[in-house]
């Protein structure tokens, strides 16, 4: 029996694999647009994680219980709650004069798909060995995402749109610069299980999607996640001559990865590399290209729409309207669901940050960490496919963590 069961079980990992290495990595885009892909990238990934739910339901029911299916509803209630409180804000601020309907209610509905998405996402961790299959599959997303903004830089335009910056596969270099480090936040060995130089290839492969994508706010949530690494390292009272040595190792990776990054754009005209933000620099020259000033535009207006209705808002989606999306979620959440919006997503990152803390689950923690800081420069997190799952399966997981700390 339990042969058969290990049997079974490989076809499920290959299963897992694939999924994770096609939502991580953004290709699920690329693929939808290309007609790879049977059906449209949202869909696909809610069907994808369908099984897991009907196994779960399938073994209750053969085993005449209901412990799997409602178990990582139930010991994740808070942050759901929160998050629920988004879906609730948005259909009720639908119903708004300034809700934006078009696109089929597209806008509308994305906050109410990203939690089913989430819901879904819950099941896919069957117990605490699927840890080390998730940082398997987010060390090959990572090196796939570096492989994509490779083919950007030796082919402009392959998948970024503004030749200048590449992308890789999700066509907007701020947003694989983000996806990279949440990825990174998740996967990285916060225990010494995966030898010492597990850590500073994963920080290598980050920081150089970091640089390629030349991404400020990248830049920033990768600093976060670094201070917040080594601050849980520090923490955890491992011995200090072997933390300060681990840390040297990190930084000497990065800089090469740095440095190399530089290189390979300098090296490859067709990437047009005067044209880039790392050369300005270098060439003391001005660095930025306007989209400061632009965000600046931005952000201000939000706030002069926020003040004209502070309490209620002006509907979901309202912000489609404006002259330029506010780069900011917390401000978009204010504007188009208003002051609930705005709190619900404060509850929703204070929620699952108490959550993942209180299980002393540190991947949680860190990913929490850098959406906090993400949510300052990005309005679309609540759409990422990827943080909705790793935010779902990571929940999931740290239940699976807490069990032993829990009982000591």
């Amino acid at each position: 029996m339990l042969q058969v069961r290990h049997l079974l079980s490989l076809p499920e990992r290959l299963y897992t694999l694939v999924f994770f290495l096609i939502v991580l990595t953004v290709a699920d885009q690329p693929m939808g647009r290309l007609g790879i892909l049977p059906l449209p990238p949202t869909i696909f990934a809610l069907l994808a994680m369908f099984p897991f739910v009907i196994l779960a339901v399938v073994q209750d029911l053969s085993s005449r219980s209901i412990h799997r299916t409602l178990k990582p509803l139930r010991v994740n209630q808070w942050p759901l709650l929160a998050f629920f409180v988004l879906v609730v804000a948005s259909i009720v601020c639908s119903t708004f004069e300034g809700a934006h309907w078009k696109e089929d209610g597209k806008w509308i509905f994305l906050i109410t798909y990203g939690f089913a998405l989430s819901l879904f996402a819950l099941y896919l961790p069957r117990n605490i060995n699927f840890y080390p299959a998730l940082q398997n599959a987010g060390i090959l997303a990572l090196l796939l995402i570096c492989w994509s903004i490779y083919l950007d830089i030796t082919t402009p335009g392959t998948f970024a749109a503004i030749t200048e910056r590449a992308a890789g596969f999700s066509g907007n270099a701020n947003y694989s610069a983000l996806v990279s480090v949440m990825i990174t936040a998740t996967i990285l060995d916060y225990s010494d299980k995966r030898g010492r130089w597990f850590n500073p290839l994963v920080f290598t492969t980050c920081s150089a999607i970091i640089i390629a994508t030349m991404s400020r706010s990248g830049a920033l949530c990768f600093f976060t996640l670094l201070a917040t690494f080594v601050y849980f390292r520090v923490r955890s009272g491992a011995a200090a001559t072997r933390e300060i040595a681990h840390l040297i190792i990190v930084g000497a990776c990065v800089m090469a990865a740095g440095v190399g990054t530089i290189s390979l754009l300098a090296a490859t005209d067709t990437a047009g590399f005067k044209q880039t933000r790392i050369y300005r620099l270098i060439s003391a020259k001005r660095v930025d290209d306007g989209s400061a000033a632009s965000r600046l535009f931005a952000a201000r207006e939000a706030l002069r729409r926020i003040n004209e209705s502070p309490i209620i808002g002006k509907g979901t989606g309202y912000a489609r309207t404006l002259p330029e999306l506010p780069h900011n979620l917390y401000l978009q959440q204010w504007v188009n669901n208003g002051l609930l919006g705005f709190v619900g997503y404060l509850f929703f990152l204070g929620a699952s940050y108490a959550t993942f803390a209180k299980r002393l689950f540190r991947p949680g923690q860190c990913l929490m960490a850098v959406v906090f800081v993400g949510s300052f420069f990005s309005h679309n997190i609540l759409d990422q496919r990827t943080f909705l799952v790793l935010w779902g399966a990571l929940l999931a997981l740290s239940a699976h963590y807490a069990r032993p700390t829990m009982a000591r």
